[in-house]
């Protein structure tokens, strides 16, 4: 089951995106998002898409932990995911939304 994630402060592309988009996170294809009330709305946008193959980069540094940024907000922490448009990873945070 793929899961949505929040991701703060993102710039991915060239241009920002806004609301949820689909990105290769640690490796899964997963619906990512910049609020929790957009993750829960879209949460299974990404479930049709063909995940193929999403790369799986090491980790640079150990994960880190972060506090949750909004209420709904859980499991925090760094994440590596892979900008297509760039051709490599960047590491962001992320966290899953609560059920």
């Amino acid at each position: 089951m793929r899961k949505a994630l929040l991701s703060f402060a993102v710039m991915l592309t060239s241009n920002a995106w806004a609301e949820c988009a689909c990105f290769c996170a640690d490796g899964a294809l997963t619906t990512m998002c910049t609020t929790v009330a957009e993750a829960k709305a879209n949460a299974g946008m990404c479930a049709a898409r063909d995940p193929g193959s999403c790369p799986v980069g090491p980790l640079q540094t150990e994960r880190v932990r972060y506090a949750s940024p909004e209420e709904g907000a859980v499991n925090c922490r760094g994440a590596r995911v892979w900008d297509a448009a760039r051709g490599t990873f960047a590491d962001v945070r992320v966290c899953d939304v609560a059920p």
